[in-house]
């Protein structure tokens, strides 16, 4: 799978691979892995689904980081870099489709929105998950290649 991951990667250099484990788990969550295009969520560590793609937006757009020692701010900083200098429609690869929002969803529909970034106001947009389900390109687009 390590190898299918890099495949993608070479030729998908704008790519970004929203992943649930890294390849190096020393690594994680820290700076090292968004510069190498891997980007993992560190609220769904220990539980999974929908609370986790809200938290993981509400963090990186609001800086609201729930307590969770994984998203700090050095890691925030890195992946809104990231978005910043990705340019709209790059694609984003996630291990397989849930059928829902996953924290790629929020990566792609913030490279396409970037002004979301832009002095976000403070406080939290409890819709901003179902706006994602119909606004954003990248529900759905997924691979089985991580």
């Amino acid at each position: 799978m390590q190898s299918d991951a890099a495949s993608w990667q070479k030729n998908n250099p704008d790519g970004i691979i929203a992943y649930r484990k890294y390849k190096d788990s020393q690594e994680t969550f820290s700076r090292k892995t968004v510069e190498e295009g891997w980007i993992g969520n560190p609220f769904s560590v220990e539980s999974k689904g929908k609370d986790t793609v809200q938290k993981f937006y509400e963090w990186i757009v609001y800086g609201t980081n729930f307590e969770e020692p994984r998203a700090n701010e050095d890691f925030r900083q890195a992946i809104r870099e990231k978005i910043l200098n990705t340019p709209e429609g790059s694609p984003v690869l996630y291990y397989t489709e849930l059928g829902r929002p996953s924290h790629a969803t929020v990566l792609g529909y913030l490279i396409n929105n970037k002004q979301l970034l832009d002095n976000a106001p403070g406080g939290t947009d409890a819709a901003s998950i179902q706006n994602m389900e119909t606004v954003s390109p990248y529900v759905g687009q997924s691979s089985s290649v991580i």
